[in-house]
């Protein structure tokens, strides 16, 4: 005890060893805790978790590794050092910019605070058949942990997204035959009577319907008055081409809207299908199916009720003439 007072500068400096030492036991077993605390938190949920730099992975949860089909982390990160390599953001309005670009793109987002972004990734499921691939729908969120860490959360929606994507097929698709109808139509042909108005686009409408379908109908009944349309509507998308649009306008009444097409291209094409239908056996008939067909070219002066009155017009002028024929004005 003596010693420790003639050398007090000895005992004050193995005091604060003893005290430095204390701070990082205790700094380390905070650590620990904090990392175990976090490794445990991303195992006792279903979302894919991830932590990442301002540029590479860094830890991902086990729920992340058997999406990605991948057994360690460091399997993951032989392959990929990116977490965005994995997915791609799903963009619902084309006007907004992409948020996710770029290596330290977390750094942006969490800069601007942009709280959810929907992206989509391609599941492989080697289970079955390494080749295939199924697609999912998660909303990203990016929280920052620490100057250099970002948690990044992928909450999976495929299922809302798939069932909002039924629910709008269902609202622009016609029950029946499932091509569009006419609402949905009415949305395009607006659309393209925009780009004739401002860009001068060629474009055409054809309207037919089946000849004497009551009579299809009367006789044979509506089951076999429905499988008609059906085949029909199948019949003639066979024939269309990618960029063109056909819509159950009403009954057995159709049309087609014709994208950089002339009135005499159009009106080859309605021939070219006046033929087809003709000629093809459908089920439960027993007698040749035809059709008549209206075609108009859209002209500068249109608007959607003059052209659509023209195609009326030349469809009424093709049954008055006594059906099975393409008439245009």
């Amino acid at each position: 005890m003596q010693w420790m007072f003639e050398e007090p500068w000895l005992s004050l400096t193995l005091g604060s060893l003893l005290l430095l030492v204390l701070i990082v036991l205790i700094a380390r077993h905070c650590i620990y805790r904090y990392n175990y605390a976090i490794d445990r938190f991303m195992e006792l949920t279903n979302n894919i978790m991830v932590i990442t730099d301002k540029e590479e992975i860094l830890k991902v949860n086990h729920t992340g590794l058997n999406f990605f089909g991948f057994r360690t982390i460091e399997e993951m990160k032989q392959d990929h050092k990116y977490i965005a390599k994995f997915f791609e953001e799903v963009q619902e309005n084309i006007t907004e910019p992409k948020v996710i670009h770029g290596k330290r793109w977390v750094v942006d987002v969490t800069q601007k605070n942009i709280q959810d972004i929907k992206i989509k990734m391609k599941q492989f499921d080697y289970c079955e058949d390494p080749s295939s691939v199924l697609e999912q729908y998660f909303n990203l969120r990016v929280s920052r942990i620490s100057p250099n860490r970002y948690f990044l959360t992928f909450n999976n929606v495929t299922g809302l997204v798939r069932e909002k994507v039924s629910i709008q097929a269902r609202a622009d698709h016609d029950t029946l035959t499932g091509i569009y109808n006419r609402l949905k139509f009415n949305e395009l042909f607006g659309e393209m009577l925009g780009r004739g108005m401002h860009f001068d686009e060629n474009f055409s409408v054809i309207l037919f319907d089946i000849d004497h379908f009551k009579s299809i109908n009367d006789e044979k009944g509506h089951a076999v008055g429905d499988s008609v349309l059906r085949e029909l509507a199948r019949l003639v998308k066979l024939q269309m081409r990618k960029n063109d649009v056909l819509a159950r306008w009403g009954g057995e009444e159709f049309v087609i809207l014709s994208r950089f097409t002339t009135d005499v291209q159009a009106k080859r094409f309605a021939d070219r299908l006046r033929k087809e239908i003709q000629n093809y056996h459908f089920d439960h008939m027993d007698r040749a199916i035809t059709c008549s067909f209206g075609v108009t070219q859209y002209e500068s002066r249109d608007d959607s009720n003059t052209i659509f009155e023209r195609a009326d017009k030349a469809l009424y002028e093709a049954k008055k003439q006594g059906r099975n024929r393409v008439i245009l004005v």
